[in-house]
């Protein structure tokens, strides 16, 4: 099955898949360069994707990915959206930051936050501060959807 999904470029993953398998579809999918995620507490998958010192001695993630669509959690009761190390990630594969040969830059982020939710951006736009715009961070556009 995963020599089947090295040929794709847009993949799209939804919450009901476990971290832990999320992740084994990722290191076989090297061309995706769209992914679209739904993401309940998949803090592990988010820490999979970013880009740091130990790289070089790992398969990298998504080494083609360009655009980012996710969807945070819609349930209540859920874990909540790993905001600092999805910042990190993004940080981590900006065009300024940490460069692994091999990896295109991350150009733009979309994130989907649930009608509910009045936090997620300034939760964002926190760590964001926190970080001193440090990196050149890429696109990051925010839409609401009404699922709850």
């Amino acid at each position: 099955m995963f020599r089947q999904l090295a040929p794709i470029t847009t993949l799209s993953l939804g919450v009901y898949i476990a971290a832990p398998d999320m992740i084994n579809i990722l290191r076989e999918t090297r061309n995706v360069k769209m992914f679209k995620v739904a993401f309940w507490d998949h803090g592990e998958v988010v820490k999979a994707l970013a880009l740091g010192d130990g790289s070089e001695g790992k398969k990298v993630l998504l080494p083609k990915l360009g655009m980012m669509r996710v969807r945070t959690c819609f349930r209540h009761g859920c874990e909540p959206f790993a905001v600092a190390a999805f910042v990190e990630m993004i940080a981590s594969r900006s065009p300024s930051g940490a460069a692994v040969l091999g990896v295109i830059p991350l150009q733009e982020i979309g994130v989907d936050i649930p009608s509910s939710s009045n936090t997620l951006k300034a939760d964002m736009d926190a760590v964001l501060e926190q970080w001193g715009h440090k990196t050149d961070m890429p696109h990051i556009q925010y839409e609401r959807y009404g699922w709850d």
